[in-house]
């Protein structure tokens, strides 16, 4: 039981693992079962983990969380061989040489749970997330990723109307620069999209985007604000450093 570890600490876990071969280079199969409970104060529900660590190549075949951000479900690999060329016990690792693939699914999300100072806001969500890279360090690092995400009846206010949302996106990192492709947002018959640049080292961003309202009813409505009716297109520009952009836009 976890409350050996103090009160922030509950729930039966289980823990079966078998190791073999050399001490650099083993072979180590590892279950995790956590009934939930406690977590450093934080309530958690159930955590399974089934991974194996072979031929110095992590592979985790099942890992389910239950959490109050929603259910996770993680499969993937990380490839410790050329950052571990001399074995698993040497001092000097070539951490830019892990390479690592994951697959990630996440459901029931419940916003208000997640922001639950945020009178009225509410909605289910779910995504859906691809990561592949190499390295750890981000000026040397390369990775790319993409997401889907969909939120189910996002309201944000009580007696408003809800949308429908999905947000789809591709990011790639290289050599401590992000490059965002084909961020894509509708909501409802109104879309958002985007494609821009983000320098880590100097924080400056560069990004074009397109808004298109078909029904600005439908959209203000959700906000609490009724009676307009019409359509808008907007386009623009961002640039300049992260914390104080400027916008170029047209109407």
């Amino acid at each position: 039981d976890l409350m050996m570890f103090g009160s922030d600490f509950s729930g039966a876990v289980q823990v079966n693992s078998t190791l073999k071969g050399r001490v650099d280079n083993p072979t180590i199969d590892l279950t995790l079962s956590y009934e939930g409970g406690t977590l450093a104060g934080d309530r958690i529900g159930q955590i399974h983990l089934n991974c194996r660590l072979k031929e110095k190549n992590l592979n985790i075949e099942d890992l389910n969380l239950d959490t109050p951000l929603g259910k996770f479900s993680v499969k993937g690999d990380v490839d410790f061989r050329k950052a571990f060329a001399e074995g698993l016990l040497t001092s000097d690792p070539d951490l830019d040489e892990i390479f690592y693939k994951f697959y990630i699914h996440q459901k029931d999300l419940n916003l208000a749970n997640l922001l639950p100072g945020t009178s009225g806001l509410k909605g289910v969500t779910s995504a859906e997330i691809e990561l592949e890279g190499k390295g750890v360090y981000p000026n040397t690092l390369w990775a790319k990723t993409a997401i889907e995400l969909y939120v189910n009846k996002l309201l944000v206010g009580e007696g408003r109307s809800s949308l429908n949302v999905h947000v789809s996106a591709r990011a790639d990192m290289k050599n401590g620069q992000v490059a965002i492709q084909n961020l894509v947002s509708d909501a409802g018959e109104s879309r958002f999209e985007m494609n821009g640049h983000y320098d880590v080292s100097s924080h400056q961003v560069a990004a074009h985007f397109k808004l298109k309202i078909s029904d600005l009813g439908e959209v203000l409505t959700s906000l609490g604000i009724n009676s307009v009716s019409g359509k808008t297109d907007m386009t623009g520009e961002v640039s300049g450093a992260l914390r104080g952009p400027t916008l170029d836009a047209r109407f």
